[in-house]
C-alpha cells in the first residue's frame, strides 16, 4: 500500500516540504522516501530526448535503469509524469509538463 502526497499551492497542516514550488504533505504514518538528484536526471533526460531509450544512452544507464528511476520519482511526487503505452513513447502528463519547467528553473 502506498502513502498518499497531497499537493496543493496553498498552506497545509502536518508534515510539509516544498518541492519545485509545489507545497508536498506527507503522510505521517508512512513517509514517502524524498526524489534524489539522479531521478531529476533521468526526468530531464527523458523529457528533453523524448524517449526513455535516448535518455538511458544520454545518461549511460540501461533503459530499464531509467525506467526504474522514472517510476520511482512518480512514486515520490505522488502523480504520474508520464503516460505509457507499450511499445511507443512515453507522453508527458500536463503535471509532468509544469514539473519540468519546475527542474529547468531551478
Amino acid at each position: 500500500k502506498s502513502p498518499r502526497i497531497a499537493l496543493s499551492s496553498g498552506q497545509t497542516s502536518g508534515c510539509k516540504s516544498r518541492v519545485y514550488g509545489y507545497v508536498v504533505r506527507l503522510n505521517a504514518k508512512n513517509p514517502r522516501k524524498p526524489m534524489n538528484l539522479r531521478q531529476l536526471e533521468a526526468f530531464r533526460a527523458v523529457m528533453r530526448s523524448g524517449s526513455v531509450t535516448n535518455a538511458a544512452q544520454s545518461l549511460h544507464l540501461s533503459q530499464p535503469a531509467v525506467s526504474r528511476l522514472i517510476a520511482d520519482l512518480e512514486r515520490s511526487v505522488g502523480f504520474r509524469l508520464f503516460e505509457r503505452i507499450r511499445g511507443s513513447t512515453p507522453v508527458a502528463t500536463p503535471e509532468a509538463e509544469a514539473f519540468f519547467q519546475e527542474v529547468e528553473r531551478s
